[in-house]
């Protein structure tokens, strides 16, 4: 288990560890050139910062499987890229946030998470070429309303968080449970007007 700062410091380095767990907070800090760290299971127990800084280059993570409920904070300035593929998110229900830094988010993949997206400023950047899905969605303090918002739509509202020429989306569907209690609502209604 990660409960510590990891400084990731080689030349064009790629690091595969099976089982990164997190544990407690965990930072993941580039210093120089550009790195991957690849997991085919990711465990997010606790919160973890992804931060690529202006001394160093992109930062990759990967992650086949991510799960738990700790919150995964990316981060950078310069302008450097953070490179986001995670094959399977369904077991995921923590926020994948992106901080108000000078970074651009690329999301490798389509991605199927069982959390939320926070967008916390106007200078971290998403290039949005994938379709992605979450329970809930916030850009720059505004709660996206369940749905799917194509990138004209976002790009429209959002666009200085939007890198323009995307081809992607973003779905909005509640969590099952939340699905679940509205229904049981609907249908105490429905049964309180037959009554």
């Amino acid at each position: 288990p990660v409960d510590d700062k990891v400084d990731v410091q080689s030349t064009n380095s790629t690091s595969i560890i099976a089982h990164l767990m997190i544990q407690g907070s965990a930072l993941f800090d580039q210093n120089r050139h550009n790195c991957a760290i690849t997991a085919p299971l990711l465990t997010m127990n606790g919160d973890m910062l992804f931060d690529a800084n202006s001394h160093g280059g992109g930062m990759d993570l990967t992650a086949t499987t991510i799960e738990g409920a700790g919150e995964l904070k990316l981060s950078g300035d310069g302008l450097r890229d953070i490179e986001l593929t995670l094959t399977d998110a369904s077991g995921y229900t923590g926020d994948i946030v992106v901080d108000n830094d000078d970074f651009i988010l690329n999301f490798m993949n389509d991605v199927n998470s069982g959390g939320s997206l926070v967008v916390l400023g106007t200078t971290g950047q998403i290039i949005l070429d994938r379709d992605l899905t979450f329970t809930a969605a916030t850009i720059n303090g505004n709660g996206l309303a369940n749905g799917v918002y194509d990138f004209a739509t976002l790009n429209a509202a959002y666009d200085a968080t939007f890198v323009d020429g995307g081809t992607g989306s973003i779905t909005i569907i509640p969590e099952p449970a939340s699905l679940g209690l509205a229904l049981v609502g609907l249908m105490a209604c429905l049964h309180r007007r037959r009554g």
